[in-house]
């Protein structure tokens, strides 16, 4: 399987089922990114792309 980019809002409803996905990802052996945005919810980057957290790269990232 190609890489897995993983990112989810902390309020997001499937919040849980992201991060396990992201796990059995890892497990298999596919290359997982996974970011949890701390008090954001689903679609929060496109609803308000002025946020703090829209507008600043995932925690952890890499420079591109």
């Amino acid at each position: 399987m190609p890489p897995a980019y993983i990112d989810v809002g902390e309020l997001e409803v499937f919040r849980d089922e992201c991060a396990e996905y992201a796990l059995r990802l890892t497990a298999a052996g596919v290359s997982t990114e996974f970011h949890l945005y701390p008090g954001a919810f689903h679609g929060f980057d496109g609803l308000i792309p002025t946020a703090p957290s829209a507008a600043a790269p995932p925690p952890n990232a890499s420079p591109s």
